[in-house]
């Protein structure tokens, strides 16, 4: 079977039990932490060309460099302090 959690059918539940829960274990606001994961293209993206009006043909350079895909995380806390950044590396 699922963990409960997972299953979001009914989010005033879940809302109920999270409440529930800060009140019976007291949680302080350094206890709750949040983690967000991003990521980051190693390569920068051609700039916008810009030429006369009505010309046919606009010189273009290209990266034949696919890059790596770079793992940021960044946690904090509900008390708003964070901690260091992460950069993962495959």
């Amino acid at each position: 079977m699922p963990d409960p959690w997972l299953l979001i059918s009914q989010p005033s539940t879940i809302f109920w039990e999270v409440c529930c829960g800060y009140g019976k274990y007291k949680f302080e606001a350094t206890d709750i932490w949040n983690l967000d994961e991003s990521g980051i293209n190693t390569v920068m993206s051609p700039p916008k060309d810009v030429a006369q009006k009505g010309k046919k043909q606009v010189a273009q350079a290209s990266s034949g460099e696919r890059g790596e895909q770079v793992t940021f995380v960044g946690i904090v806390n509900a008390a708003g302090a964070t901690a260091p950044p992460i950069f993962i590396y495959p």
